[in-house]
């Protein structure tokens, strides 16, 4: 995604691409906010802007071989700490093994290489001290974009070695744009909007409220089970005949799945504010493959059965 697609937060998107213009982006920057605002999709918007190799008038050109590597999730020198990871608190090993160790590593196609690393405030105490180390002295070329709901959270020498943004939610006809982008009718993003408090994952509440979650969760704790599997399929066709009439049923069905998915994954999201188990980890793994399976086309029967194997790993 380029900065001009990005939805709100256009003062710190003009901020960014001056600096992008005058090749003067800090070498560690730090996107503050409350959740669902939007702060990781500006990190890889910014992310693919410096990897650019044809970057025009302080944005990525959204053309060129390398853009389209970063839209695919496959570019070599971007590097995406995961979300699950971060939510029981990133481990040094984590730190060592997808940072450190790769830090040092030269660029494959770009002029350097980028690390994304998200809710940068739950690093546990010895990684984040790894992490700082090479925040001193990073290597020419290497930025850093990261995320936090409270840059008070961090250490004040993280602070110290970072430009901190600080976005505010989005309004509510941001919040309605960036639904009907996802596929929502006009009239049914501007309710969500207005009942989400500037945040998407704010919004997504009144659409999950349909969500198969016992189901889900069955196949997730339990296994595969055919049965359970062909009610999700059911209550699936269910909600997509009453959505949207004229719409391809199969681009429906995702989007639907999709966003079912979302609310399985803020339910076990839950579950990890008591306890970090190593099963909740990996169910929340399980989910994140899933999505991005989905996003690549893996037919949505195939996506549900997938949840049943998580057991197996």
């Amino acid at each position: 995604m380029r900065l001009a697609d990005v939805i709100g937060h256009q003062g710190t998107i003009r901020v960014v691409s001056r600096l992008l213009a005058a090749d003067a982006v800090p070498q560690t920057i730090i996107f503050e906010g409350r959740p669902g605002i939007g702060r990781r999709t500006l990190a890889e918007a910014l992310s693919q802007a410096l990897l650019c190799l044809q970057r025009q008038d302080g944005d990525a050109c959204g053309a060129c071989q390398s853009c389209r590597l970063v839209m695919q999730g496959d570019h070599p020198d971007l590097v995406q700490l995961p979300d699950a990871a971060s939510l029981v608190g990133l481990d040094v090993k984590t730190i060592r093994e997808q940072v450190i160790e790769q830090v040092w590593q030269s660029p494959l196609m770009a002029g350097g290489r980028v690390f994304i690393i998200p809710s940068v405030e739950r690093l546990r105490h010895e990684s984040a001290n790894a992490l700082l180390k090479v925040l001193e002295e990073p290597p020419a070329g290497v930025r850093f974009m990261m995320t936090t709901g409270h840059a008070s959270g961090l250490l004040p020498t993280i602070r110290s070695r970072s430009q901190i943004y600080r976005l505010t939610p989005l309004t509510v006809d941001e919040l309605q744009r960036l639904l009907v982008s996802q596929g929502l009718d006009q009239g049914p993003a501007r309710r969500m909007a207005t009942m989400g408090g500037g945040s998407h994952r704010g919004a997504l509440g009144g659409v999950v409220a349909d969500i198969p979650l016992s189901a889900l969760r069955s196949l997730l704790e339990q296994g595969f089970d055919i049965q359970v599997v062909n009610d999700v399929i059911a209550a699936l066709d269910k909600v997509t005949r009453t959505r949207r009439q004229g719409t391809e049923r199969n681009q429906e069905q995702r989007r639907i799945l999709d966003l079912w998915l979302e609310g399985l994954l803020q339910d076990l999201r839950q579950d990890l504010r008591g306890s970090a188990s190593e099963a909740a980890v990996a169910a929340i793994e399980t989910v994140l493959e899933l999505r991005r399976d989905l996003a690549h086309y893996l037919p949505v029967r195939l996506v549900v059965e997938g949840l049943g194997v998580c057991r197996s790993r």
